[in-house]
C-alpha cells in the first residue's frame, strides 16, 4: 500500500484487494492464535491502517473548474436569455401591421 501514492490521494481502488487480503490475513491469524476473545486487537490494526492510509478518503475536493462552468453556465444563460425571448414573443403581434381596414 505503501507504492500507492496515499500522500496525495485517497488509495482505496488502487488497493482494495491488498487490504482485503490484510483484513482476511489478521482474521486468520487471530483465529489461529486464538485470539477470538481479543477482538479489539484487531481493531487497533485497522485504525492504525486508516490512519496511516486513508487520511484522505473522506474528504471532498472541489472538481475541476471546467466542470463547475459546464454545470453552471446553462443556468446563466438561461436567466439572462429567456427574458429576452419572453419580451420577443409578447411583443411580437404588436410589431405587425394592422391589417384591418377603417
Amino acid at each position: 500500500m505503501k507504492t500507492s501514492n496515499y500522500h496525495d490521494i485517497c488509495p482505496w481502488p488502487t488497493v482494495k484487494r491488498i487490504y482485503n487480503d490484510l483484513k482476511h490475513c489478521v482474521d486468520d491469524s487471530a483465529i489461529a492464535t486464538l485470539c477470538r476473545g481479543c477482538k479489539f486487537l484487531v481493531d487497533e490494526i485497522f485504525l492504525e491502517v486508516h490512519k496511516e492510509y486513508f487520511l484522505l478518503c473522506g474528504q471532498v475536493h472541489d472538481p475541476p473548474i471546467t466542470t463547475l462552468i459546464m454545470l453552471i453556465a446553462p443556468g446563466i444563460i438561461a436567466t439572462f436569455f429567456l427574458p429576452l425571448l419572453c419580451l420577443k414573443l409578447t411583443t411580437w403581434n404588436k410589431e405587425m401591421p394592422c391589417s384591418v381596414g377603417l
